[in-house]
C-alpha cells in the first residue's frame, strides 16, 4: 500500500486488520477474545510510550522553526564557510539534526535541502556531496538523543528502556557521524573521481572504521578492557579517516601495530577446552 501511494497511517491500519484476519487461518496463531484484548492493551501501552516523546518533538520543532534558529544557522554557515569549511559543516550538521528530530527522513531532508544545501554548495562543495551530507544527518537524527524516534519505536517493540535504547543506538552509530564529512572532503567515495581514487579512499575509510568499531565495542581479536587502549583506537580511527594523507599514513602505521599486538595477545591465550 505504501508503494501504491497510500499514507503510512492508512497502510499500517489496513495491515493490522489483515494480520488479524490471517491469524485465524491457523489454530496455532488464532487469537482468542482474551488474547485480542491483551493485544489491544499492549499496543495502547506501546503507543503511549512513543506518543509522549513525539509530542515533545513537536514543541521542539515549533521552537526551532518559529524562532528563526534555522535561518540564523544558514547565515552562520555562510559566514564561517569562507574561513573554515569544516566548522560550517558542523553548523549544518547541527541544523539537520534539529530539523530531523521529529520529522520523517524525507521531510527532514527536503527542509534541510531548502535551508542549507545551496549555502553549502556555494562554499565549493559538489552538489551530490552536499545533498548526501544533508540526507545522512536527516537519517541519523532518528537515532540521536534526546529525541530519537526510531530508537523509541524499537524500544517499544522490544519492551526495553527507551532512554537506554536511544543511547545504545547512538553509540553504535557513531561512525555515521564521520562518513558525511568524508563525502565532502573525498568526493571519490560517491564516485566523483577516478576509479583508483575511489578504491583507495574506500579502503582507507574501511580500515579506519575497523578501529572505530573496535574502540566502541571494546574488542579487537581480544577483549579490550583498558580505557587508554580504547581511547588510542578512537584516535587511530580518526587519524586514518581524516582526509590528510600524512596523518592517515601515521594512523595506519600505528593501527597496524595495534592489530599485530592484539593478534599476538590472542595467540598467547590458552585454547578453550573442547567438550566431548
Amino acid at each position: 500500500m505504501i508503494f501504491m501511494g497510500y499514507s503510512l497511517t492508512r497502510s499500517a491500519l489496513v495491515g493490522t486488520f489483515l494480520a488479524l484476519a490471517v491469524s485465524f487461518v491457523s489454530p496455532d496463531t488464532r487469537l482468542s477474545f482474551k488474547g485480542f484484548i491483551d493485544a489491544i492493551l499492549d499496543g495502547t501501552k506501546q503507543a503511549s510510550g512513543i506518543a509522549i516523546p513525539t509530542a515533545a518533538c513537536g514543541i521542539m520543532i515549533g521552537i526551532v522553526v518559529q524562532s528563526g534558529v534555522a535561518n540564523k544557522l544558514t547565515k552562520i554557515i555562510a559566514a564561517t564557510g569562507s574561513s573554515s569549511l569544516a566548522l560550517a559543516l558542523m553548523f549544518a550538521m547541527f541544523g539537520c539534526l534539529l530539523l530531523g528530530m521529529a520529522l520523517p527522513t524525507v521531510a527532514a531532508y527536503l527542509i534541510a535541502n531548502i535551508l542549507f544545501c545551496s549555502t553549502i554548495i556555494n562554499l565549493g562543495v559538489p552538489v551530490l556531496c552536499a545533498n548526501m551530507f544533508i540526507f545522512y544527518f536527516g537519517v541519523i537524527a532518528q537515532i540521536t538523543p534526546p529525541v530519537c524516534l526510531a530508537s523509541f519505536t524499537a524500544a517499544g517493540i522490544a519492551g526495553a528502556s527507551s532512554w537506554k535504547t536511544g543511547w545504545t543506538a547512538f553509540i553504535y552509530a557513531l561512525v555515521t557521524f564521520l562518513v558525511p564529512y568524508v563525502f565532502v572532503f573525498e568526493p571519490s567515495l560517491l564516485l566523483q573521481g577516478t576509479v583508483p581514487d575511489t578504491i583507495l579512499n574506500v579502503a582507507i575509510l574501511a580500515y579506519g572504521i575497523l578501529f572505530l568499531a573496535a574502540g566502541i565495542t571494546g574488542y579487537l581479536f581480544i577483549p579490550i578492557d583498558k580505557l587508554p587502549l580504547r581511547i588510542l583506537l578512537f584516535v587511530v580511527a580518526i587519524s586514518i579517516i581524516l582526509p590528510i594523507m600524512s596523518i592517515t599514513i601515521v594512523g595506519s602505521i600505528i593501527g597496524t601495530g595495534l592489530l599485530v599486538y592484539c593478534y599476538l595477545q590472542k595467540k598467547k591465550l590458552p585454547a578453550a577446552p573442547v567438550s566431548v
